[in-house]
């Protein structure tokens, strides 16, 4: 693995009482929440992180020196006690931060997320045709990959659009997180987790299997509540108004 990951902030927005924290999937961009973004804000104080490739390499377990990082956000922004809302590889970031600084958390919202990714080979044939695979033919897979892996069952052109105006890259970053998810495995840690926790998963997720993946977390987490997003492929995040209800549920359960 060339280099580290680091938590940057991607935007600040909103005043509410509660903060909630963004840490996005593996387009590492913090802009898939949409139209979401305003929504929560009017509710919460929403801050949006995004991944930076630094050329030094790890000190520590990758995902452990990721969560570090976002702690030191958070503390350049004087939040001492958040809500992490986290999708697709940014779960695992918000896992590890609440075992690692549970006094920081007040509570977990993972949408199609993972704390080990199955079946494995997925990833792995992701990472090596990724590599094989120039810029300029990324960005037409990409086009594909929204249409038909990211939004289905959905058909949503004016999301669809958005998200392809989104400058994403098949860089040196982005194989960093596929090395992450590829050596993930936290399900044997997730007993110690003590911070409220809520699984969103969908039911026609194409890129995770969510709903398996939830239920592997929450027969470790006894305390954790799954609810299932009928109708939604693996983009969830950026539809409906219904968002800041769902994550002021989790903080109350």
């Amino acid at each position: 693995m060339r280099g580290r990951l680091e938590a940057e902030l991607a935007g600040d927005a909103g005043a509410g009482e509660t903060t909630v924290v963004y840490l996005p999937g593996i387009d590492g961009t913090g802009e898939f929440l949409l139209a979401t973004a305003a929504r929560l804000a009017e509710r919460f104080r929403l801050i949006r992180l995004r991944y930076r490739h630094v050329a030094a390499p790890y000190t520590q377990e990758p995902y452990a020196g990721l969560a570090q990082s976002v702690l030191a956000r958070l503390d350049e922004l004087d939040r001492e006690r958040v809500v992490l809302l986290s999708e697709s590889f940014g779960g695992a970031v918000a896992l590890r931060l609440a075992l690692d600084a549970p006094q920081r958390v007040n509570a977990v919202c993972l949408v199609n997320s993972f704390a080990r990714f199955e079946p494995h080979w997925k990833i792995a044939l992701a990472a090596r045709l990724g590599s094989l695979v120039p810029d300029f033919a990324f960005r037409a897979v990409r086009r594909r990959f929204v249409e038909f892996g990211l939004l289905r069952p959905r058909r949503a052109p004016d999301v669809a659009k958005a998200l392809l105006a989104i400058d994403s890259h098949f860089d040196a970053g982005y194989r960093i997180r596929l090395a992450m998810i590829r050596a993930l495995d936290l399900l044997p840690e997730l007993s110690q987790l003590e911070v409220p926790l809520t699984l969103f998963a969908a039911d026609h997720d194409r890129v995770v299997r969510s709903l398996p993946a939830a239920r592997a977390i929450a027969a470790r987490v006894p305390h954790a509540r799954i609810e299932r997003l009928e109708g939604y492929g693996h983009m969830a995040l950026g539809f409906d108004d219904a968002w800041p209800d769902r994550i002021a549920a989790a903080l109350v359960e």
